[in-house]
């Protein structure tokens, strides 16, 4: 599973942490800042984590939290995970 969490219109980029279901392998987490447009000071952030997963994780959920220095607050988005196998 190829997991993207993206926050926009934010200066400085924000931290984002990855939380994943136990015994789900990580295989590589990466994060891209690019400017919201042509020598815009804002940015869109995104993070990808890259996860392995198998009918164990079925229906367990995966956490992205972005925090910002400028905030007091943690955006939170959650997704499930899914396993389809025979």
């Amino acid at each position: 599973y190829q997991i993207q969490c993206e926050v926009a219109n934010a200066r400085p980029a924000p931290v984002f942490t990855w939380k994943t279901p136990m015994n789900a392998q990580v295989v590589n987490i990466s994060q891209r800042d690019e400017p919201m447009a042509t020598n815009a000071k804002l940015v869109k952030s995104t993070s990808i984590v890259t996860i392995i997963a198998d009918v164990r994780q079925h229906g367990q959920d995966v956490i992205c939290e972005a925090s910002h220095v400028a905030s007091n607050r943690t955006l939170i988005a959650t997704m499930t995970i899914g396993v389809d196998c025979k």
